[in-house]
């Protein structure tokens, strides 16, 4: 995790308050990357961060808001998200729109409320950064990781199950940090576990109708094609799902036994549970 800087910094060219942390009584300021400031409450970020508390323990900061601002790493559409979490009774009556608010930037005040330790702030986006799970689990598996947020962890690791690992192995390395390793073990436990899962299903029916074996040794062939490769990226779960669909419509004609293995290894493959959990080592 990016440590928590707080520097002075000169001051810049031109520089703007923002409309919404401009309180008269404020006792610090703050500015973004960006160059906006924040005129905020020292009471209010002590309460609620244990970085910005230690600092003023320590008589670090601006002691009053004449004085130069304290400059953050966050850019002002990140601290516009991150402030209000310091007033909760105030943001009852104006709450931040974060269904307006960009990908990057989300993600961002997740990171932040990680690095200035805002542990409610981090439960509290937890919900926010959800649907980054569909577009980009891997880096949500290395903020999490680094906010301590296992629940967040495990969820975003099942949500790569979706991917092709090693489609795109650089990138997904790269946003997944310290954890790639046990990532992509995990995945390759997974996929040999789900084709175990679906042979031994094929090999509860023994019907010898014409179409039930073709069905049966087309996912047989896939199956252990899978199981010779040398990692998950050579049976993503999709063409697992692929050669048993293709299977279905060769057995169109079959026998009821044929199509309830297909149906039954269609259903294993969409709900499948590991039997091994994801672990953080």
């Amino acid at each position: 995790m990016e440590d928590a800087r707080i520097s002075f910094h000169p001051a810049l060219a031109i520089e703007r308050t923002h409309p919404r942390f401009a309180s008269p009584d404020a006792d610090f300021v703050i500015r973004s990357s960006d160059g906006t400031l924040f005129r905020v409450h020292k009471a209010n970020l002590g309460a609620h961060s244990a970085i910005f508390k230690d600092m003023f323990i320590l008589g670090s900061g601006n002691a009053s808001p004449d004085e130069e601002p304290i400059q953050l790493s966050e850019s002002a559409a990140v601290l516009e998200l991150l402030l209000p979490m310091f007033y909760p009774a105030e943001d009852c009556r104006s709450p931040v729109e974060f269904a307006t608010s960009t990908e990057s930037d989300i993600l961002a005040c997740y990171e932040a409320t990680g690095k200035y330790q805002m542990w409610l702030g981090s439960l509290a986006l937890r919900s926010f950064v959800k649907p980054v799970l569909k577009t980009n689990p891997f880096a949500l598996i290395n903020l999490a990781h680094r906010n301590n947020d296992a629940i967040l962890v495990k969820k975003a690791v099942k949500a790569t199950l979706e991917f092709d690992i090693l489609s795109d192995l650089p990138k997904h390395r790269e946003s997944t940090g310290m954890l790639w390793p046990d990532l992509l073990e995990y995945h390759l436990s997974y996929q040999r576990d789900v084709v175990r899962a679906v042979l031994h299903i094929a090999k509860e029916y023994n019907c010898n109708c014409d179409n039930c074996q073709y069905a049966k040794n087309h996912i047989r062939s896939t199956c252990l094609s899978a199981m010779s490769e040398d990692g998950p990226s050579a049976f993503p779960e999709s063409r697992i799902c692929a050669a048993l669909k293709e299977a279905e419509r060769s057995s169109a004609q079959s026998c009821n036994y044929g199509r309830e293995c297909i149906q039954r290894s269609l259903d294993l493959c969409t709900n499948f549970k590991p039997r091994k959990a994801f672990s953080e080592n």
